[in-house]
């Protein structure tokens, strides 16, 4: 038994100095600085690639899902036009109200409502008033799905009764309009952000001297559904 513990602990000390002898040999190794910089160089682009791609990973998980994110949102805007003479002003006052909810990240359906009230003439010196509506329905894509900011593109089907096809505009039922605008909202509290943007109406039907008529958004939006509070967006993560 003696015999077998000390050919043990030999062959353990031969192991042991083996180690040591490279150790020893390690530490005479020149390093050439241009490989060494080299290395520096790669290892912090696979940092960055798992950043990237962790980053993207976690900005997945989240994405809206579907009905997280109802937005209520409400425009009210006052447009004076000039007519033909100084004394002349048709004044258009515009309420916008709208409800619409997430169908995925990026796909907004929703109903909207515009209220139009008209005072004075650009043609005639005397201020008569008139009241109109535009209501239909709005398909928007966000650009910024993981953020409560938002910078979205709309388009709408609507009917409506006010015609933009004169000088001054006037009152016509059963009219189709199609709608294209673009907006952006900016987080001012949680679950409140202030909204800019327009919507052009093209008037479908076919009607002598129509035009298009443009309604200005400026308003607020308040989120009825998932709290997903965030603003600080950073550039790379908008492409990721």
């Amino acid at each position: 038994m003696k015999y077998i513990l000390f050919i043990l602990l030999s062959i353990f000390s031969i192991g042991l100095s083996g180690q040591d002898d490279n150790i020893a040999d390690s530490s005479k190794i020149v390093i050439n600085p241009k490989r060494a910089s080299m290395f520096s160089k790669n290892d912090a682009g696979v940092k960055a690639f798992r950043y990237l791609s962790g980053n993207t990973l976690q900005n997945k998980s989240s994405y809206l899902k579907f009905g997280e994110r109802i937005l209520y949102s409400t425009s009210f805007v006052w447009i004076p036009n000039q007519g033909y003479y100084r004394e002349n002003w048709l004044h258009e006052f515009t309420w916008y109200n709208s409800l619409s909810l997430n169908i995925n990240k990026s796909i907004y359906i929703g109903v909207h409502y515009l209220y139009i009230f008209t005072k004075g003439s650009t043609i005639y010196t005397e201020s008569p008033s008139e009241q109109y509506g535009i209501y239909g329905f709005i398909l928007q894509y966000d650009f910024l799905p993981r953020f409560e900011n938002r910078l979205y593109l709309e388009t709408s089907y609507n009917k409506g009764d006010f015609c933009p096809c004169d000088d001054d505009p006037y009152k016509l039922p059963d009219l189709s309009y199609l709608g294209i605008g673009f907006g952006y909202d900016f987080p001012l509290f949680k679950r409140i952000s202030f909204r800019i943007g327009f919507t052009n109406y093209i008037v479908i039907d076919d009607i002598k001297d129509k035009s298009n008529f443009t309604q200005y958004v400026l308003g607020f939006n308040v989120n009825l559904g998932k709290n997903s509070y965030r603003t600080d967006i950073s550039f790379l993560e908008i492409f990721n």
